[in-house]
């Protein structure tokens, strides 16, 4: 997938249905058959519009000869994360694309993709600036896992070895971007603690305004998930009531997003992207 034209940050570049849903972990699995597991995804399939279904079966399967199902090898192969659903509690689901499964891996991604349940579409959107030509590339798996690790999911999975721009540092550059990785994940584990000491300031007018950054925050600032922390300091900031501080930590999320912000942070060298079973 490339880019005709120059995108910016946020643009939308797909918006689309899925030609297919399904559950994570189809049900009956434990002590099923494998023709019982199959015959779910068999008649989703057959069911579709005679278009979706030719659409279905353009898509690359990475799986060959070790998976004999070719429907279960290319939902395999190009399954995108959904989550859970209306009156499904207990159950997550996937979702295979015409267009976005198509999208090479890069684990410095230049786009994201995610689901929005109210039109029951997944979008596809910039998170740089995308260049007229260059490669849209997303996330195949978790971006901030070690790059050992990604290396070895991506090969188990989808057959390659990942030559992205991340995965193709070496020495201290490659040992910076694990530790940079290694701190954003800490930093996100941070969240609900965050939210809590947040809402605590936003209901506390005696305390300084600045008490947000210094308590919440503290030198995430300088590495990771800014962008999203700043959105709920101004939030909070508005609801109590505190105007000013609400503008001036929406001016620096303004400056920190005109930045790269935290985005930015996995950004790594020069990206080719790489396609699933490309070897």
């Amino acid at each position: 997938m490339f880019a005709t034209t120059d995108i910016n940050t946020g643009d939308l570049i797909v918006c689309e249905r899925p030609l297919l849903v399904y559950p994570s972990v189809i049900p009956g699995f434990l002590g099923a058959t494998r023709q019982e597991v199959i015959e779910p995804l068999r008649v989703l399939v057959q069911s579709m519009k005679p278009e979706m279904r030719a659409d279905f079966y353009a898509l690359h399967n990475c799986k060959g000869p070790e998976e004999p199902s070719r429907i279960v090898g290319i939902t395999n192969t190009n399954s995108v994360w959904l989550g859970k659903l209306p009156g499904f509690d207990e159950e997550e689901f996937c979702g295979v694309c015409k267009d976005i499964s198509r999208a090479n891996h890069s684990c410095s991604p230049n786009a994201l993709y995610r689901w929005v349940l109210e039109s029951f579409t997944f979008e596809l959107r910039a998170r740089l600036p995308i260049r007229n030509g260059e490669q849209i590339t997303i996330s195949y798996k978790e971006e901030l896992d070690m790059r050992a690790s990604r290396q070895a999911e991506l090969q188990l999975k989808y057959h390659f070895k990942c030559t992205c721009r991340s995965c193709s540092l070496s020495g201290a550059a490659s040992k910076e971007s694990d530790q940079r990785r290694l701190y954003i994940a800490r930093a996100n584990g941070l969240s609900e603690q965050f939210d809590a000491e947040l809402e605590m300031w936003a209901r506390s007018p005696d305390m300084a305004d600045d008490d947000a950054l210094i308590r919440g925050i503290g030198c995430i600032w300088r590495h990771a998930t800014w962008n999203r922390r700043i959105t709920r300091i101004c939030g909070s900031a508005m609801l109590s009531g505190r105007a000013r501080p609400a503008a001036h930590w929406e001016m620096r999320k303004a400056r920190s997003i005109g930045r790269g912000g935290s985005e930015g942070l996995l950004v790594e060298g020069k990206d080719e992207g790489k396609s699933k079973g490309e070897g």
